[in-house]
């Protein structure tokens, strides 16, 4: 803040800094209506950050008309967890996150991704390389151990 003299009326002010304004925040009807409407379309969301699972709690906890407390008495948690986890805080134990979408009956599939990414190819190589290796060292120590060819 800097000092501002006015010389019109002899008052020295201070200049206070201009207050940014915080991005409107969606309203979780809003959130959960479009998760929804993604639903619909399409069964299989895909989950990259952990905002996706609490939308995929607040959206099926609201679908069966249930309520935090319900949700939170059958996973064994507080509520104020079950809405730190629809607010989609970070941070959250994996294992409950897990419980309580399962606990909504909402199943996980894990699939990898074709291509695997880029950054992984030259530790995909030096795997391979090295289990030539042993593959080698075993058979040079134990020639009887080998499988016979067909």
């Amino acid at each position: 803040m800097d000092d501002d003299f006015d010389p019109h009326d002899g008052v020295r002010r201070r200049r206070t800094a201009k207050r940014r304004r915080t991005p409107t925040r969606i309203s979780g009807k809003a959130v959960a209506r479009r998760h929804d409407e993604k639903r619909q379309r399409n069964p299989l969301l895909l989950v990259v950050t952990h905002d996706d699972f609490g939308l995929v709690a607040l959206a099926r906890r609201r679908q069966l008309k249930l309520k935090q407390a319900d949700v939170a008495q059958k996973v064994g948690v507080g509520r104020q967890w079950i809405g730190a986890l629809e607010a989609r805080k970070p941070g959250l134990e994996l294992s409950l996150v897990l419980r309580t979408l399962d606990a909504l009956g909402v199943d996980i599939m894990i699939c990898p991704r074709d291509p695997a990414p880029a950054w992984t190819l030259p530790l995909t190589a030096q795997a391979c390389a090295r289990l030539r290796q042993r593959d080698a060292n075993l058979q040079r120590r134990a020639p009887s151990l080998q499988t016979p060819s067909v």
